[in-house]
């Protein structure tokens, strides 16, 4: 019955000390999210980067550009270009390369 009892403790222990692991770790990664600043400036379709342009107008230079940004974070430079498209408002993200990064919904 002492080794049922005593296995039965290592276990509680190990699995409370992973599970306080798991959570130290999931904060370690909100940090680093937190730390990541951006800055977020309004900019003039004029002053948009030739390749990103480029790269919108392949694919969606039929829809016209309502707002663009300049977005700077220790990643680096990206532009966010609203759009409607089909009633609905998207921000495309594209690399300071031209590069097609994501879209996300506007609401």
């Amino acid at each position: 019955m002492k080794k049922l009892v005593v296995k039965s403790v290592v276990l509680v222990v190990l699995l409370l000390g992973y599970s306080s692991a798991s959570v130290a770790a999931s904060w370690t990664d909100l940090s680093v999210v937190v730390l990541q600043d951006e800055n977020k400036t309004e900019i003039s379709a004029e002053d948009i980067p030739e390749a990103v342009q480029e790269t919108y107008n392949a694919s969606y230079g039929e829809f016209p550009i309502e707002k663009a940004f300049q977005v700077t974070s220790d990643a680096g430079i990206n532009y966010e270009l609203v759009v409607t498209v089909e009633g609905q408002k998207w921000a495309l993200i594209f690399a300071e390369n031209g590069d097609y990064l994501d879209k996300t919904e506007v609401s």
